[in-house]
């Protein structure tokens, strides 16, 4: 290594580097070689936040800029006024301890002026930059000085100097002519300064270029030169704002800093031959100036300011570019972006869409206008935007800058990635994707996150009749009790069923305020409410859906209406999709005791059960029957139907229909007409969505119960005690922050009965739940901005720690978490106790027996000793556990591929009481794994992204997986078989 003195050190923190603080630097001590020598070494110290600068990514210094013998009005050397010089250095300019020795080109060190320019750390090929500083070399009398982000100091006689050596420079006259013309300017400066004779030696010396004076004669000059310089300049003035300038002198300058005044007329009043200066009036806020021309105060309109009043700027005033647009959406549809073909429709129909911005203006979207976004396959946030001066649509960079005819519709985030499908869209109005609604802004829609309701949050109607919407008085009748024949209609919600009393109706209270309302039910009070689409949702209350009418013209009766929710409704007796045609109403059926028909979204094929036999001891199921418009038709055997549209993928959304004439069924597309012969049975929604790694997305819609692959539509709770159970990893830190109590509960919406977290502890010796040795990825200032410093978990009281903001996902703040808190690890085994969940608890740091202890306790304190596997990479971590409670579960975690070694290592934990559990990274390769389970010991793996990563676990000795995204372990697994 390289020894360098300390002395000659110079040390740049790039943390800082934004900072206007900066240092200046005598480099006279740096060079060995004279100044405008070749190679001049110059060394640097690199920090990041105050430790030693690692030069990851391959990472060297560089430095770049102008070399000129004066700086401009704005402190710099630029290509106006100098001459462009570079440096790039290379591995071996790094001398070790953060530092680097740079050789740098004698040219940035000139014989006298500035170097101004920019110095930083790059890659070599100018990819990255980490950080960069502003950079002054100043050389004066061969001694070079460095100034870093801090403007040299330049006093206004130093700015005279500059600009009289170039009226040198470029005159034609005779150079003492010159000089007589600024003496009276350094006069009242300096008042024949030592250090102004010293300038003018200089001054004097460029006037004669090589033919160097002394000092003693340029005094000379000047005195000689004095009395016939006044008398010429009083005798000949040529522009009577200099001779004012002159007559008044720099004393009553004032800075150009403005003056204040109640209002024009006392401005007039008090200065009605004018004054110098700026003058600003309070009652307007405008800047005046006296204009000698006209001897008039002349209105220079409003005075900058650093802010603006409140209320102060009408919408007229901003240009396009400065709102976001809003869409008045067509009665056809929610306007939705499907991310695997990553093309946004406006489904914009016969009534048209219209986009809305500024002040009244609007534009029709042709009917059919699709957008594809163009820029997938390089950025995962885009922005949707509209030229209201082409009328075109376009996608853009989220961080490009913005057009000035150009307004936002939308910002869309399509993450592509095979493993991770988490596409969002950010709008003023609502927006499906691949035809599912979104969340609420203030929290998770569990009803809205699969249409088949694999969330915990579901109405199952009354035997009788489907929930009905009154299209003309906006009421909702849930039809539930109709007579003593039917049954009650219900509302289940985290394992609680709450029967809806009959007759129960719900008015839509804020359909004159929007088209689009949200339906929520309070367990606390058993009552449903409607709000509008983008309220907050009530603390207690849950979502059931999002009901969208649209008015007719002249009318205040809805003609277009649809319903996305935990339930089907009908609108007027009608599915939505048939509003306004009478052939297409729906038929229903009478149907087997046992067996409701079922829908297989695996071969794509609908069974009606008819005539069903279990086994060969067993009887015949008695024969379906399908009933519409007062005409039946018996099914005499087991019918089965293939829906080839969605097996060939041509559409999403399908009908089932019956033809009368020849007793055939077969699925059309939901957009094709109905033929006069044809009863619509059903309607599916079958994606055939599993390459897109989306939630499993098959709904049933029709008069009658359906089942989904043998199940209840809504039921894909991955059981407790499932064969292979799926952990949801930090709880469900998509749509909460991580390890938050708000996403560990969140976690039974989206089918887990398994979360899993890891403890640390605080200061003060509570234990809580985080990942991180800090708090910094995770948390925020309140107002939602970045810690500027480490806030270590261990070396801060829980207190202290809860001063901050928990409101992270996906690495954004979320205000509608802002008031989360750090989970305690008591906090975590509560909402287990309450959820019926099994924890899985990772020690992130080695702790004391004692801290073991008071993990032990508070599970035991609410009975959650045997719920709870505990987790640790460094096994050892977890004796102290064991020789506390024997009994408990161990999950080994390891980066290793399963050996004999290991396999002994882990038997080595076994004490004929416990369970021992060997956690796998999904990397590693399921050989060997048999030869553990053989031995007793359970197998994980760790962490999966997708359903089809789930499915090649299947045929293993694995029997849980640990998960992240839209993965959904037990639809996965029936996708299989």
């Amino acid at each position: 290594m390289i020894k360098i003195p300390e002395a000659s050190i110079i040390t740049l923190d790039t943390y800082k580097r934004d900072l206007h603080v900066g240092e200046a630097f005598d480099l006279s001590e740096n060079f060995n070689g004279r100044v405008g020598d070749e190679q001049v070494p110059l060394v640097v110290k690199f920090l990041e936040r105050g430790k030693t600068q690692q030069f990851e990514d391959g990472l060297v210094p560089f430095i770049s800029g102008f070399v000129g013998e004066r700086l401009n009005d704005d402190n710099v050397v630029n290509a106006d006024t100098g001459v462009g010089v570079s440096y790039t250095g290379t591995r071996s300019d790094i001398v070790g301890m953060g530092m680097v020795k740079m050789n740098l080109p004698g040219t940035m060190f000139p014989q006298e002026g500035w170097f101004y320019g920019f110095l930083g750390l790059e890659t070599p090929d100018h990819s990255k930059r980490v950080s960069t500083f502003n950079v002054w070399f100043h050389v004066y009398n061969g001694n070079p000085d460095m100034f870093v982000n801090k403007e040299p100091f330049r006093t206004e006689l130093q700015k005279l100097i500059d600009s009289f050596t170039t009226d040198i420079a470029n005159t034609e006259k005779d150079a003492l002519a010159v000089i007589a013309e600024y003496k009276k300017k350094f006069q009242d400066v300096v008042d024949n300064s030592t250090w102004l004779m010293s300038q003018l030696d200089i001054i004097e010396a460029k006037i004669k270029s090589n033919d160097i004076a002394t000092n003693s004669q340029l005094k000379q000059a000047i005195n000689d030169i004095n009395t016939s310089l006044m008398s010429e300049i009083n005798q000949r003035p040529k522009n009577s704002d200099v001779v004012d300038m002159i007559e008044r002198g720099f004393a009553n300058f004032d800075g150009g800093n403005p003056h204040t005044i109640a209002d024009e007329a006392t401005l007039n009043s008090q200065y009605p031959n004018g004054t110098s200066g700026i003058w600003v009036t309070q009652d307007t806020g405008h800047k005046f100036f006296w204009n000698a021309n006209t001897s008039k105060w002349v209105d220079g309109g409003a005075y900058q300011a650093v802010e603006l009043n409140d209320d102060s700027v009408e919408i007229n005033k901003l240009a396009p570019n400065a709102t976001n647009a809003t869409v008045l959406l067509d009665a056809q549809g929610y306007p939705d972006y499907d991310d695997r073909t990553h093309v946004f429709d406006f489904n914009s129909g016969e009534q048209q869409a219209a986009i809305l911005w500024g002040q009244g203006q609007s534009y029709r979207i042709p009917s059919g206008t699709k957008v594809k976004n163009t820029e997938i396959d390089n950025y995962t946030s885009v922005r949707l935007l509209f030229n209201t001066e082409t009328k075109t649509f376009s996608t853009k960079p989220w961080n490009t800058k913005i057009g000035k005819n150009e307004i936002i519709i939308l910002t869309l985030r399509d993450r592509w990635s095979s493993e991770i499908k988490n596409t969002s869209v950010s709008a003023n109005f609502p927006v499906t994707i691949n035809g599912h609604l979104q969340t609420s802004k203030s929290s998770i829609l569990p009803s809205m996150l699969s249409e088949n309701n694999a969330t915990g949050v579901y109405v199952s109607p009354a035997a009788m009749k489907l929930p009905d919407y009154d299209l003309t008085n906006h009421v909702l009748n849930f039809n539930s009790k109709v007579s003593d024949l039917d049954t009650t209609a219900t509302v289940g919600y985290n394992g609680k069923r709450y029967a809806i009393p009959a007759n129960t109706k719900v008015e839509n209270k804020v359909f004159n305020e929007t088209s689009n309302a949200m339906l929520v039910f309070s367990p606390s009070t058993k009552k449903f409410n409607f709000i509008k689409w983008n309220d907050d949702v009530p603390e207690d209350s849950v979502p059931l859906g999002m009901l969208r009418e649209l008015s007719g013209i002249a009318t205040n009766q809805a003609t277009k209406a649809s319903f996305s929710g935990a339930f089907t409704m009908t609108f007027n007796g009608k599915y939505a999709n048939q509003l306004g045609n009478d052939n297409d109403s729906m038929a229903t059926i009478i149907q087997s005791d046992r067996f409701a028909p079922d829908y297989d979204d695996r071969t794509h094929t609908f069974r009606f059960n008819s005539q069903r036999r279990t086994s060969a001891n067993d009887g015949y199921e008695p024969k379906v029957v399908i009933t519409y418009n007062g005409n039946q038709y018996v099914l005499d055997n087991d019918v089965t139907v293939v829906n080839q549209l969605a097996v060939n993928r041509q559409t999403t959304i399908q009908k089932l229909v019956f033809n009368i004439d020849t007793k055939d069924f077969s699925f059309i597309r939901n957009d094709a007409p109905t033929a006069y012969n044809q009863w619509v049975v059903a309607v599916i929604r079958d994606d055939n969505s599993l390459e897109q790694n989306t939630l499993f997305n098959t709904t049933v819609i029709a008069e009658f119960p359906v089942t989904v692959n043998g199940l209840p539509q809504g039921q894909t709770i991955n059981e407790k005690e499932a064969n292979m159970i799926g952990i949801l990893h930090r709880g469900a830190m998509d749509y909460a922050p991580e390890e938050s109590a708000a996403a560990y509960k969140m976690a039974r919406q989206i089918g887990f009965n398994h979360i899993e977290g890891d403890v640390q502890f605080t200061k003060d010796n509570v234990p809580v739940m985080i990942h991180d040795e800090t708090i910094n990825r995770t948390a925020f200032n309140a107002d939602g901005s970045l810690l500027s410093e480490d806030i270590t978990v261990v070396e801060h009281t829980l207190d202290e720690l809860n001063q901050y903001s928990y409101a992270m996902i996906h690495n954004k703040f979320r205000s509608e978490y802002k008031d989360t808190k750090l989970c305690t690890f008591e906090d975590m085994v509560k909402i287990g106790k309450a959820y019926n969940y099994h924890l899985h608890v990772e020690l992130k740091i080695e702790m004391t027996k004692e801290q073991v202890q008071t993990l032990v306790d508070i599970a035991a304190k609410y009975g959650m000793l045997d719920n709870i596997g505990w987790q640790a990479f460094t096994h050892e971590w977890l004796k102290p556990l064991q020789e506390i409670y024997p009994k408990a579960t161990l999950e080994l975690l390891t980066e290793d591929n399963p050996t004999n070694e290991l396999l002994a290592e882990m038997k080595n934990y076994q004490n004929g009481s416990n369970y021992v559990i060997g956690s796998f990274s999904s990397k590693a390769t399921p050989d060997g794994m048999v030869n553990f389970a053989k031995a007793g010991i359970g197998l994980y793996v760790w962490t999966l992204y997708s359903n089809k990563a789930v499915q090649s676990w299947l045929n293993t000795s694995v029997t849980g997986v640990m998960v992240q995204g839209e993965v959904n372990p037990a639809k996965a697994m029936m996708f299989k078989y």
